[in-house]
């Protein structure tokens, strides 16, 4: 499917049609699932908020300018504001589940994350991620788990691409910090 036929599909939405929201759901449902995995790490709560973002495209699709961007940047601008604003809340940020068969969602291309996600290191990575504030780890997770781009990422956040670049190096600093009981050592162990 194309940025075409998504948009196709919004104007559907936007005149009522719900099998273009179903379509539409199939086509993004899983990515925007492992985005707010990320983000909140619990997938019952990623789940509830996939289900959130898809209704929220359902009843604001008439907000959606394509003049302003693609249709997944408006997307992940739900996605991500559904996500901040359940973290932010909470009085206590979400702390990481032990990781069952389930919680290892599939990789965009349908093949399961198995080995790095049952991890120690992976266990202890999510932890330190689910520290940093939500803005923050919504450009780390967009930019070192989604492979988006600067400026896909300044689209999505609403903010500047130097802004996007100087969040993320401070992010990954503080999750350098979090991580290695010695800052200067590098994040990754030989």
């Amino acid at each position: 499917m194309t940025a075409n036929e998504d948009l196709d599909l919004i104007r559907r939405i936007v005149s009522g049609d719900e099998q273009a929201l179903a379509a539409l759901h199939a086509r993004h449902e899983r990515q925007i699932l492992n985005f707010l995995y990320r983000m909140v790490g619990q997938r019952e709560m990623a789940e509830e908020l996939t289900s959130d973002v898809f209704f929220r495209v359902w009843r604001k699709a008439a907000l959606y300018d394509p003049a302003r961007g693609a249709f997944t940047t408006w997307l992940y601008q739900v996605a991500g504001n559904v996500a901040r604003n359940r973290l932010e809340s909470h009085a206590r940020r979400p702390r990481p589940e032990a990781l069952s068969a389930e919680d290892r969602l599939p990789a965009p291309d349908g093949q399961p994350v198995d080995g790095l996600m049952r991890t120690e290191d992976c266990n202890h990575l999510r932890a330190a991620m689910l520290e940093l504030k939500p803005k923050d780890r919504m450009i780390l997770v967009l930019r070192h788990f989604e492979g988006r781009s600067t400026s896909e990422i300044a689209g999505i956040a609403g903010v500047p691409e130097g802004t996007v670049k100087s969040r993320v190096h401070y992010a990954l600093q503080r999750l350098k910090r979090a991580l290695s009981p010695d800052p200067d050592q590098p994040l990754v162990r030989s």
